[in-house]
Parts: structure tokens; C-alpha cells; sequence
């Protein structure tokens, strides 16, 4: 069991505050790396929350891998920011 479905058997479906990672690959046509998420059929990019004891790099790199079975050889952190939804 990862570490938010055994918090959320805590707290149930109160309001939840975690940090989150996402990465942006774009190929040499300047296209973007996509995939439809499984809990709203939306197409987004790979991501997901970062578990404790990682750093976002590396929460990055684990979704990556984990959802695509794409692995890149370096991350670069461009920008950290808000996502409100």
C-alpha cells in the first residue's frame, strides 16, 4: 500500500496537502509526452505525488518510469508552482 491510500484510511476524504511532481518531455518536433490518466480519463502529463524521503527529482523520474516504463537520463528543474483542481 503506498503512502497516500494509508493516509487516506486516516483522514478518509478530507482536504490533502501534498507535493507533487510532473515531467515535460518534448521530442525534436516539439511535440508533448502525454498519457490519459486512470482516475479522470483526461490527458495529462506523467506525474504524481512525491513520497516521503524523496526529492522532487526523484518523484519525477519514479512516475516516469512507473506510468510510461520511460526512463531519461537527467531531470532539469525548471519551475515549481501551483496547481489548484
Amino acid at each position: 500500500m503506498d503512502y497516500l491510500s494509508s493516509l487516506r484510511q486516516y483522514i478518509g476524504h478530507a482536504p490533502l496537502l501534498m507535493a507533487g511532481a510532473a515531467t515535460l518531455i518534448v521530442d525534436e518536433q516539439e511535440r508533448l509526452l502525454l498519457l490519459r490518466r486512470l482516475d479522470n480519463n483526461r490527458w495529462g502529463p506523467p506525474g504524481g505525488a512525491v513520497e516521503p524521503g524523496e526529492v522532487v527529482e526523484q518523484a519525477a523520474w519514479r512516475e516516469l518510469l512507473q506510468s510510461m516504463q520511460v526512463s531519461a537520463l537527467f531531470f532539469v528543474l525548471a519551475s515549481l508552482g501551483r496547481i489548484c483542481g
